[in-house]
Parts: C-alpha cells; structure tokens; sequence
C-alpha cells in the first residue's frame, strides 16, 4: 500500500505542497496554503486504499463556525479511516457514500468528545480512480473538474445558494464567484440533527490517459475562471494566477488548496464495473 499523504498540518500557517506523486495509474500533485489568512482551514489528502484503487480529497472548514480547520482534518481522517479498512472495496455500490458517512461521522465525535466544536462544519469532494474509471462526490462548494484534451467534460454543481439562483436562471454561473451569497451553503459536514445530502456523479467515468482532474476549495475555484483550466496548467501556474488576482483586491482572501490528478494508464479492457454493473442512488442517501 502507499503512503498516505496529507496536510492535517500542525502549524495552521503552514503552506504544503507535492509535485508529480507517482500513484500506478496516475500522478498527483497538490497546494494548500493560508492565503490572507492567519490559519489554514483547508485539508487535502492523497492514498491507496485497501483495494488498491487512488483516492484524493479536498475538505474546506468552514470560516465562519469555531473549529473550521478541525472540521475539515476531521473529515479527511474519517475517509481515510474508512478508506483502509481491509473490507472497504471502491466495487460497492455505497463506496462513495460510506465514505462520505464516514466524515460525517469522525466529525460528530469530535464534537461530542470537545462540546465547544459542536458548531464546526466542513464541505468535502472525494474523487476515487480504479482500473480506468473513476467515480466521485461532493458536499457544499468544494469543486471538481474533469479536463480532456482541453475541454471540461465535468464540472460539479456547488450546493449553494447561488448555484440555486443559476438553476432558476436569475443569474448566470460566472456571477457565483462575487455574489454577496456566496458563502451560503445549501450542504456541509458536522450537522447533527440534519444530516448532508451528497451530490453523486451517477456513473464510473470511463478515462484515458492524459486526463486531468482538478479538485479545489472555493478559495481556488473563486479566482479561477474555467478558461484558466483548459490547457490543463500545472499548479504552481494556477497558484500565481491566484495570488496575483486575489492579493491585489482583497488582500485577507480565503485559504486556497488545488489537488491535481493526472491519468497515466490506459482503461482496462476488462474495467469492473461490468461485473458490479454500478447504480446510482434512486433516492437522496442520509448520512448520519
């Protein structure tokens, strides 16, 4: 099994890094840092799960509620937790929603174990690549981009309220990023008496090698225009795009945390999910 890489850093301000990890089927890289922020409350995390199939994460603590920083390491440790169980298998119909019950429930502990957390809250996207296919999820507005060739073949929906109005029509998806709504979120982690309601991508997306999977914090996708992506840029190439836009007009900006997977191999010609013939929830899953 390979290393778990993380940044559950001990020093808030810390700023971590990794470059072109080789992970079999694919290379990841990621930054997180504090921005204009005197702690950073995002955490990220890269591992091999129990089954052999590459999971990366992006949780965001959220600012407003005491012990935002706690709850989005708390998150990534219930995934993580659950993710190298030796019975845990990504072939489960339920893989992405143990997980994600998973976080939900390291946080609640927490919570009942330190009273004073009892508000912290967290958004999370899970992205799991096995054998040329890859499935994924999230909770709040923590994104996800799926870029080939460059074209955006996905792009998640944040649960916000601002995500809502583009539904109605009101105003349109590049109007999210400065809405004065922005930061209300229809969905996160720690809330005990209203469990989340993860969005789920419906079905294992077939790969080819060159895709590129972007994972940010609202930090990062807020600075970021969608043309920005589609060269599929490396991230320190991201990372100044976002210094140089975000310090110059609001120099206290949220902490940012950009994930990047880089597919390697070949689909398998045999891919499992013929075998397990994978469906989506009929119904909205509650995580408790």
């Amino acid at each position: 099994m390979l290393p778990i890489i993380s940044t559950q850093l001990e020093d808030p301000q810390q700023r971590a890094e990794l470059a072109d990890s080789q992970r079999g089927d694919a290379n990841v890289s990621f930054i997180s840092a504090a921005g204009g922020r005197e702690e950073n409350q995002d955490c990220c995390a890269a591992l091999r799960a129990a089954d052999g199939s590459l999971i990366v994460m992006v949780a965001d603590g959220l600012g407003g509620h005491r012990g935002g920083r706690m709850a989005a390491q708390q998150a990534v440790a219930g995934v993580i937790a659950a993710a190298c169980a030796p019975h845990f298998t990504s072939q489960r119909d339920s893989a992405l929603q143990d997980l994600i019950r998973a976080a939900q429930q390291q946080i609640i502990a927490t919570q009942q174990q330190q009273p004073e957390l009892v508000s912290m809250r967290s958004t999370l996207v899970i992205l799991i690549v096995k054998e040329g296919l890859a499935s994924w999820a999230h909770v709040g507005d923590v994104r996800l981009y799926l870029l080939r060739q460059g074209e955006i073949l996905h792009q998640s929906r944040d649960q916000s309220v601002p995500q809502m109005l583009v539904s109605m029509g009101e105003i349109t998806p590049q109007e999210i990023r400065h809405h004065p709504d922005r930061n209300r979120l229809l969905q996160a982690l720690g809330n005990p008496k209203q469990p989340p309601a993860p969005a789920y991508h419906p079905t294992w997306q077939p790969l080819q090698a060159g895709d590129h999977f972007y994972l940010m914090s609202d930090g990062a996708w807020e600075w970021l225009e969608e043309s920005a992506l589609t060269d599929q840029p490396p991230l320190d190439l991201l990372e100044r795009q976002i210094i140089s836009q975000a310090a110059a007009s609001e120099p206290d900006h949220d902490n940012y945390t950009l994930l990047q997977v880089t597919c390697t191999a070949a689909p398998n010609p045999h891919p499992y999910q013929r075998a397990t013939r994978y469906r989506p929830p009929t119904a909205t899953p509650q995580i408790r």
